[in-house]
């Protein structure tokens, strides 16, 4: 008698095949597409509370390097009134902040009071003393500022944001 060895098929997969593709798939959406950020400070209060976890959309302006923020294209600008994800010029740390003022706007302070455009809006900011004078916002940059001014580090400290710096808008729901 011969001895026959059990048939191998196809239909047999391993784990491997079915993780392995779902694992690369979710690493690639986070280095390119969103990326998930944890607020620590309150300089964003009321709009976002201390502790808040945040989803931020990487392709709202463009692509750019995975895990980073150097744009390889960009499509879209950020425009006042956005919330962005950024690198701290002080210090390279993660902060939030709303972009106030873009490219080509002009930002005028006269005691402690900024105005921006040629709007109406004006707004009485603690700390804006340290910044006198007309501005206008160079290509590629940008003034934010915390949506509480009073314990927030902004462009009213490190000046103007670059483009590079933002790392994408905030997704809200």
């Amino acid at each position: 008698m011969v001895k026959q060895s059990p048939v191998e098929s196809d239909d047999d997969f391993s784990p491997v095949y079915i993780f392995l593709p779902a694992i690369l798939f979710l690493l690639l959406l986070r280095g390119f597409a969103f990326e998930i950020v944890r607020v620590e400070g309150s300089s964003m209060e009321p709009s976002i509370a201390a502790g808040s976890t945040l989803l931020v959309n990487r392709l709202s302006y463009g692509l750019s390097t995975p895990f980073g923020s150097n744009y390889l294209t960009r499509w879209r600008e950020p425009v006042a009134g956005d919330i962005v994800v950024l690198r701290s010029p002080l210090d390279g740390s993660i902060v939030v902040k709303r972009v106030i003022a873009v490219s080509g706007d002009r930002i005028t302070i006269v005691n402690g009071t900024m105005r921006i455009g040629t709007s109406a809006i004006i707004m009485d900011i603690d700390g804006i003393d340290r910044i006198q004078g007309h501005s206008t916002i160079p290509d590629g940059a940008y003034f934010v500022l915390g949506d509480n001014p009073r314990v927030s580090v902004d462009s009213r400290h490190y000046g103007f944001v670059k483009i590079d710096d933002i790392r994408g808008r905030v997704v809200t729901f």
